[in-house]
């Protein structure tokens, strides 16, 4: 493709490590851009974020991903952290059993839920305990205490319509409490929102085209539409991303701080 083509598309792997990994040999290039990654994400934006702690009386920050089987909110946590450290479900079989506390950096916490949606009695299960965590207070730098979790971010399927578990998280019983954190929306498995429409991806090349992008962008507004009418949460339009192909990993994460700093 030639230069002129190549300004239409928008690559899937953005991140400047993963571009410059192209250039090593393959036996390396995983295993740099890994290392590479770990440095952007446990220390990309720290200095804003002391800052920010030492203003607040912070000790640090702790969020939360929740959401319905097969989102892939460990897929998400991994690419964040860029190491296999929550194991990926496949289909919809739920890996995560418990929650789990990844540390990402020194002042930024991780928590990985059990996906909702497989069974009535699973869920109340999880309920009960992404519940009790919400309850769980934390002792700040300044000698108050706060809720441990600073914000929840709900991951949504964008391969698919179905938003039944999410509508059904946002309006049971952790409603009240999910009322007094911040709360962000976000879509994941980009790569596969057009797949019943046409293929308009490229595992080989990690592009998106002009097409996928602009259906995208439709899928956030409506998302964002179908929560407030059926929850009436009023959330921020959602941000589309592929945890599988690094495609706005860094722009999620850059949402996640700027959420939870303003």
């Amino acid at each position: 493709m030639n230069s002129c083509a190549d300004a239409n598309y928008q690559t899937m792997n953005e991140d400047k490590t993963m571009k410059e990994g192209k250039t090593m040999n393959k036996g390396k290039t995983a295993k740099k851009a890994k290392t590479m990654n770990r440095i952007i994400y446990a220390r990309y934006r720290q200095e804003e974020v002391q800052d920010f702690l030492k203003a607040s009386g912070k000790q640090r920050l702790d969020i939360l991903f929740a959401g319905a089987t097969g989102v892939g909110k460990s897929s998400t946590l991994n690419s964040l952290i860029t190491a296999r450290v929550s194991d990926v479900g496949t289909g919809v079989d739920p890996e995560t059993s418990a929650i789990k506390k990844y540390c990402l950096s020194r002042s930024i916490n991780l928590w990985d839920t059990p996906g909702l949606g497989d069974s009535a009695e699973a869920d109340a299960r999880y309920e009960t305990e992404i519940l009790k965590l919400l309850h769980v207070k934390k002792s700040n730098a300044d000698g108050t205490v706060s809720p441990l979790i600073d914000l929840v971010a709900i991951i949504v399927d964008g391969s698919s319509r179905e938003m039944g578990t999410t509508f059904k998280l946002l309006t049971g019983r952790l409603k009240n409490l999910l009322a007094t954190r911040k709360l962000l929306v976000l879509i994941n498995q980009a790569d596969c929102a057009m797949h019943t429409h046409r293929q308009v991806f490229w595992k080989n090349r990690k592009v998106a085209s002009p097409e996928l992008l602009t259906f995208l962008d439709e899928k956030a507004g409506s998302v964002m539409e179908r929560i407030r009418e059926s929850t009436g949460f009023d959330v921020e339009r959602p941000l589309c991303y592929s945890a599988k192909y690094n495609f706005n990993i860094k722009k999620v994460y850059d949402r996640i701080l700027d959420t939870m700093m303003h």
